[in-house]
């Protein structure tokens, strides 16, 4: 009795572990489904497809995968063979639940030969052929999604682009043979009445060969011509190609050897033509045409049946276009659909390529820095070396003004000394000649010596003045001066010098008396100075014209003549030391070259400025600026002046 017990209680633990295994594996298996295509894994539209469909279901279902490839083999041996390979594989796999057509010769096959699915469920996408439509509706069809035709779209598009166009564009629909888009042409020409600004045109090409492509398109003016090109399908590929001799086995070899053929707008039917390089428009989405099928699949295997028995091909386009096109053909985006996708937008491109765009900057910005950098230097070095050249060139003026100022003042230096040993030779000879001593003879002799003496000590306080303007050194004796007197006194000292020679000295103030701090002796001498010049060098019968006024707290003094004037180019070393306008031995005025160096240095001292103005042959204008300043308790010098002894040893000796 136990013995029986222990089998019975065997039996139930076989029978519960066959019922839960089968259980789990139940609970385990996945619904199948066949995927058949009429091209090749190879061609990009078919690769495009068939992701959109894997990406929605392969985590939930198990896909089987056939492909026709129609483009390369005529249609009876394809189906003969076709049908005997998948009759074989259909006896071996389990039951589909979904069977999936894609393309119109996948979906005529299936609507041929239906006995060989049996109870699945079929559905057919991407059909181009109405007459496949048609002949699908007393079949155990489930669901059918057409193909997109996009021509009325897109010349819609392109219509509005160029409605306000200067000229009128010749618009041509680039299509396979006509007995195949026979519909899609004459749907064309339908709308050119619609389109004033368009000239329609037709133009069928086999796809052959890249030669044949090349040669079309390669007719085609940026100026004159706009292109929509309709690309051809695997749905009709077989109908095209009746033999194997084309070079072309793909959409993505013939939209190779359209790109770079022509600069004319390209309006494309397939999103694939975008990457290379066509305009967009309304296009066939191969991958979203895959994901809608896919879709309706999965809503299909979960018990969901809301969708419609035939699909229209909008919900597998995509409104898209090239941004770079659209640039290069001056088209913006207002003139396109708001809803339309850019593809290369200058956003989406930043994105992309961040981490490059970031390193170039960085190394455009390192380069600005070295070129900037380099230009730096360089022009450091111009301006250094202009400076060298420069300094040079003043060394040199320098070097050759000292010269000049030498041999000048040792010309200057000779003339009294000449005269004093003249002089005192004369009164020797008469001393030892003459028995009796000619008094006049001797006095004049005396005077003579007397008045070059004064000369050389003149040319020799000159020259130390100079030395101790060079050295900074400041020997300012200020008083309180009544200066308008001072000045007066001065001009007039000089009146018999200039009327000897022929001059006209005019004076003219508008302040009667100003009392001021000044040097009353280097005042003088700036006086006595510019007088000089304007005398040397004034024309023969001319005018001297001394103005004084006061402007700003500022005594102005100015010394005009009507004499030869002063060459533009000298005007600005005029004030310089040891410079005279003509450094010849027989300069018409000579000079040791101090004196207007020595009135600048003395004006200086006085917190002034001087300014010269001048123009050949009509003469000089020296203005000078004085700060009008009082010392507090001082006295005041009313009468300061000089006499006419002095005035004439300071313009023998002072020169330009």
């Amino acid at each position: 009795m136990k013995r029986i017990n222990n089998e019975l209680f065997k039996i139930l633990l076989l029978i519960m572990f066959i019922i839960f295994s089968t259980t789990y594996v139940n609970a385990q298996e996945k619904k199948k489904i066949l995927y058949i295509s009429s091209g090749s894994p190879t061609y990009t539209s078919t690769q495009e497809q068939m992701y959109g469909f894997d990406d929605l279901l392969r985590n939930d279902y198990e896909i089987y995968y056939e492909y026709m490839n129609t483009f390369k083999y005529p249609e009876k041996k394809l189906e003969e063979s076709f049908y005997s390979l998948l009759s074989y594989k259909l006896k071996v796999y389990p039951k589909f639940d979904a069977v999936v057509f894609v393309d119109d010769s996948a979906s005529a096959f299936a609507l041929k030969h239906t006995e060989l699915f049996g109870d699945s469920k079929l559905f057919l996408s991407s059909i181009f052929d109405d007459k496949i439509i048609e002949g699908a509706k007393n079949k155990n069809i489930e669901c059918i999604i057409k193909e997109f035709k996009p021509i009325s779209s897109n010349v819609e598009i392109i219509g509005e682009i160029y409605k306000n166009s200067e000229y009128k564009k010749k618009l041509t629909l680039i299509t396979g043979l006509e007995d195949i888009y026979k519909n899609e042409i004459n749907e064309f020409y339908s709308l050119q009445d619609k389109y004033p600004k368009l000239k329609f045109e037709n133009k069928t090409v086999g796809f052959k060969s890249e030669e044949e492509i090349k040669e079309v398109f390669s007719k085609f003016s940026k100026r004159e011509d706009i292109v929509l090109f309709y690309n051809p399908n695997s749905s009709t590929s077989s109908k095209i190609v009746k033999d194997t001799s084309t070079t072309l086995g793909s959409v993505r070899q013939i939209l190779s050897a359209i790109e770079g053929t022509t600069e004319a707008p390209i309006f494309t039917t397939t999103n694939l033509g975008i990457e290379y390089g066509m305009m967009g428009g309304y296009t066939i989405d191969f991958y979203k045409q895959g994901s809608v099928t896919g879709d309706i699949v999965r809503n299909f295997l979960e018990g969901n049946k809301n969708y419609p028995e035939i699909l229209e091909g909008e919900r597998t386009s995509t409104l898209i276009f090239n941004q770079r096109h659209l640039t290069n053909n001056l088209i913006s985006k207002k003139q396109i659909p708001q809803d339309s996708e850019i593809f290369y937008e200058s956003e989406e491109f930043f994105k992309t390529y961040k981490n490059e765009i970031i390193l170039v900057l960085i190394i455009f910005v390192i380069l600005c820095f070295i070129i900037i950098f380099l230009i730096s230097e360089q022009s450091i070095f111009k301006r250094a070396n202009k400076k060298l050249k420069e300094s040079k060139k003043i060394a040199e003026d320098a070097n050759r003004a000292k010269s000049n100022f030498i041999a000048n003042i040792s010309h200057e230096l000779r003339t009294p000394v000449n005269v004093i040993s003249s002089s005192s030779q004369l009164i020797k000879r008469n001393l030892e000649i003459k028995d009796e001593i000619d008094k006049e003879n001797l006095i004049s002799n005396i005077n003579m010596i007397d008045k070059n003496s004064h000369r050389l000590i003149r040319l020799i306080n000159n020259i130390i003045d100079v030395t101790k303007s060079d050295t900074g050194y400041k020997n300012i004796n200020l008083q309180n001066v009544e200066v308008i007197s001072l000045i007066e006194n001065t001009v007039q000292s000089v009146i018999p010098l200039a009327e000897s020679k022929n001059l006209n000295i005019i004076l003219d103030t508008e302040v009667e008396e100003l009392i001021m701090a000044i040097d009353i002796d280097k005042i003088e001498r700036i006086m006595l100075n510019l007088i000089s010049n304007a005398i040397k060098f004034s024309f023969d019968k001319g005018a001297i014209f001394t103005y004084i006024s006061v402007e700003d707290d500022n005594l102005i003094i100015s010394v005009k003549d009507e004499g030869i004037g002063i060459k533009e180019e000298s005007l600005c070393k005029i004030f310089d030391k040891f410079v005279q306008i003509d450094n010849g031995f027989t300069r018409l005025n000579e000079g040791s070259g101090l004196g207007l160096s020595l009135v600048k240095s003395f004006v200086n001292l006085h917190e002034g400025s001087i300014d010269v103005k001048s123009s050949e042959c009509k003469g000089t204008t020296f203005v000078v600026k004085l700060p009008i300043k009082v010392l507090d308790s001082s006295e005041v010098i009313y009468n300061a002046g000089i006499d006419n002894k002095n005035t004439i040893v300071e313009l023998s000796d002072i020169y330009i």
